[in-house]
Parts: C-alpha cells; sequence; structure tokens
C-alpha cells in the first residue's frame, strides 16, 4: 500500500518496485451524494491504496444529474499521464459505469449543477463497462493539474471501486 509506514525499521525488508508512485492516495476528494442504501460504499474507498473487488469497496452516487461525479484535489498541480478508474466486478456494471468521462484542470473546483466542460478532457471511456473492466486513460505528454474529476454521462448510479492516478 502505498501510504504504509514502516514502525519498527530493526526488522524491515527493503522491498523495491517498478510501480508508479499514486498520486490519488495523497488527494481529497469531493464527490456527488452518496446512495444511502449501501453505507459501505464512500467516497473515501477511491483513494484508500487498496481495492480486493469486493463491491462494497466501492465508491456508489445517487442517480441524479448533479451526483454522478468525483472530484480529486492534489492542493497543488501534479504530473501525470495516466489515470486507472476501476468498474465494479459485478454484472451491473454496464449500467454503473457507463459513458465516463475524465477532466483536469488548475482552476477553482467545479461542482454539479455547475459544468465540468470548463476542465479539459483528460480522456472518456464512451461505452458500457464490464464487469471488473479495469479503464485506464493515458495521455501521450505528461499533464499537470491540481484537479482530476471523473463524472458519468449515463443517466444511472455511478459506481467506481478505486482510482490511480500517475
Amino acid at each position: 500500500m502505498p501510504t504504509y509506514q514502516e514502525t519498527n525499521l530493526a526488522d524491515a525488508l527493503t522491498c523495491h518496485t517498478t510501480r508508479p508512485k499514486d498520486l490519488a492516495t495523497h488527494a481529497n476528494i469531493t464527490a456527488g451524494k452518496q446512495y444511502m442504501s449501501f453505507p459501505l460504499r464512500v467516497k473515501e474507498n477511491l483513494l484508500d491504496g487498496f481495492y480486493n473487488y469486493d463491491k462494497n469497496q466501492c465508491f456508489l452516487t445517487d442517480s441524479s444529474n448533479s451526483d454522478r461525479w468525483f472530484t480529486l484535489d492534489f492542493g497543488q498541480p501534479k504530473c501525470f499521464q495516466h489515470v486507472i478508474l476501476y468498474a465494479m466486478n459485478y454484472d451491473i456494471a454496464k449500467d454503473r459505469f457507463n459513458n465516463v468521462q475524465v477532466r483536469v484542470s488548475n482552476v477553482t473546483a467545479v461542482t454539479p449543477p455547475d459544468d465540468f466542460s470548463a476542465y479539459d478532457l483528460f480522456g472518456e471511456f464512451p461505452g458500457a463497462a464490464s464487469w471488473g473492466q479495469v479503464v485506464e486513460m493515458k495521455s501521450p505528454k505528461p499533464v499537470c493539474a491540481r484537479f482530476v474529476t471523473g463524472h458519468m454521462l449515463y443517466n444511472n448510479y455511478f459506481q467506481v471501486c478505486h482510482v490511480e492516478v500517475f
């Protein structure tokens, strides 16, 4: 887990990885209203650096237009080329992760009913996700932005299970 800090260095082993640092684990998150029938599916689940394909570790919004979104705030611009979103590991992923856009910006955070089109389009997933699909959006050059927002244009609940930015 990227945020893990060893407390006892006397028995710690050095571990090397080629996996890049996930910026999302250190971000602040705001989001549309959570769908309260599933109280464990909170927005903070997107940023914990861990996902074991349990649907209760996802984030589920209400279905209204003004609620199908999340925004990460890094506090200051960070440079990255990849945004990875994990769809739900269940057959209704096609309805809860459908027609999703990721946008970036350095200006003040936008929240609905304002329009996310004020942000620059980073990537989009124009269709319906399959069961447990991992959607990777990649920029050909590094993008530097303070805010990363994901929002679903399809008229239904929006469920994302994990976010990585690097």
